[in-house]
């Protein structure tokens, strides 16, 4: 998932490592056994090999991180990581999933995947000059219920929790984003996450760090939001946050 600015939607490319299930004549979830994307410039078009038979008019296609047997499964992970500041790559791992019809056109079958996860998108900003010389490290979403877990997949793509389930998530920064700009800038710290579709009451938590102000070692820190968001199927939710402590623990 790339190329999101806030309140916009964003694009969806395949990569070579993606896998889809397509469940065959005999309604077996079968895994694709090659990804190929014919061209370095649409890489949202790709092509799947398969094993198994396939003569229907149409099958159904299920994009997933989870090994599927007769229930289709989906893992929302509750430990997600992010590396570089405005990039969501990881969103295939950390539970984002799809479901599709495929038809048959010749001797191929054509398909356009519909996202059925739900998608986070923080942007913090700061005119506090001890933040600004802080480092985001960690963003902690809580919840009232469960946003989390392994779930069941239902034939229209919506999800009943089956095991595991979780009322947070936790993503990690791996290079300490920058949190000294004063008005939003995606490109210095804006942070994704997937999360179970419904309407949520977030509280969201920004772990912060600063190792300028103490000689002796670092300080870490915390500054908190309310929200209660819609978390629509297929939609990104944008969340900013003028992060201005009052104290500091």
């Amino acid at each position: 998932i790339l190329n999101h600015t806030k309140g916009t939607g964003a694009s969806v490319n395949w990569s070579s490592t993606d896998k889809i299930w397509v469940k065959d004549d005999g309604g077996t979830w079968q895994q694709s056994t090659a990804t190929i994307i014919p061209s370095a410039a649409n890489p949202s078009f790709a092509k799947f090999a398969l094993s198994g038979t396939y003569t229907g008019l149409s099958h159904d296609v299920l994009y997933t991180n989870t090994t599927v047997g007769t229930q289709p499964k989906v893992e929302i992970k509750k430990e997600q990581a992010q590396s570089v500041p405005n990039n969501f790559d990881h969103a295939g791992e950390s539970g984002d999933f799809g479901i599709a019809t495929s038809n048959k056109i010749g001797n191929v079958y054509n398909f356009t995947l519909n996202h059925k996860a739900s998608y986070l998108c923080f942007i913090p900003r700061t005119n506090n000059e001890y933040v600004k010389r802080s480092k985001l490290f960690k963003v902690e979403i809580m919840s009232d219920d469960d946003i989390a877990g392994t779930y069941d997949i239902a034939a229209d793509g919506t999800l009943t929790l089956a095991s595991g389930g979780s009322k947070t998530i936790t993503v990690t920064t791996g290079s300490d984003f920058a949190i000294d700009n004063s008005a939003d800038d995606m490109s210095k710290n804006a942070t994704y996450a997937v999360v179970a579709p419904g309407t949520h009451k977030f509280r969201i938590r920004y772990w912060l760090r600063n190792t300028t102000d103490n000689p002796d070692g670092l300080i870490e820190g915390t500054v908190s939001k309310i929200v209660t968001l819609n978390c629509a199927a297929g939609s990104i939710n944008d969340i900013t946050g003028h992060l201005e402590p009052t104290h500091y623990d």
